[in-house]
């Protein structure tokens, strides 16, 4: 990485966790100075691992790069691709438990699954009203916890989230926040 990053010093990296190794590091990698993302190179990992095909199978180190983007203060990690060109139901599961866990984007490996892909990443509606609910009544609590009419509790770290889904879903072309 630092190799790379004297070679072009102003271009953000991607960097892919691909084994055992990578995986451990991944603290370490996301730290290094124009590390934008972290990127799951799952098919690599459950070879390494000797792992076989499947959400669960990859549940610790997608959870691990999540955790390791976070601390690092980087944009969430990017899943890895979905192998099964085929089989549009798998994929959108797969892209649908990766958004779950925090990742927001996933590689692809065929123009096709780019739909699926961007109808899940993409904000909807009733997310991005949650979250400008969220932030108005936080900040007309004055910053203090408070208890919307539906009965969620918002507090600090809940205004948090609200707020970083609104800035993800504004980086995005296709977003109603764009």
């Amino acid at each position: 990485m630092h190799w790379v990053r004297e070679r072009v010093p102003d271009t953000p990296l991607i960097c892919a966790i691909e084994s055992a190794r990578g995986l451990i590091a991944a603290h370490e990698i996301a730290q290094v100075a124009g590390v934008r993302h972290l990127s799951l190179g799952g098919v690599d990992l459950r070879r390494d691992l000797g792992a076989s095909d499947g959400n669960l199978q990859t549940l610790y180190a997608r959870s691990h790069l999540v955790v390791a983007s976070r601390a690092a203060g980087l944009d969430p990690p990017i899943d890895s691709v979905y192998a099964r060109l085929d089989d549009e139901a798998g994929l959108r599961a797969q892209t649908e438990f990766a958004r779950s866990l925090g990742f927001f984007g996933k590689s692809a490996i065929h123009p096709r699954q780019l739909p699926i892909l961007h109808d899940v990443f993409t904000p909807s509606t009733e997310e991005l009203e949650w979250a400008q609910t969220v932030l108005d009544a936080f900040e007309a609590s004055g910053g203090g916890a408070v208890k919307l009419p539906d009965g969620e509790f918002v507090d600090l770290p809940v205004a948090d989230r609200a707020r970083r889904l609104l800035e993800l879903a504004d980086r995005l072309p296709t977003s109603a926040g764009a």
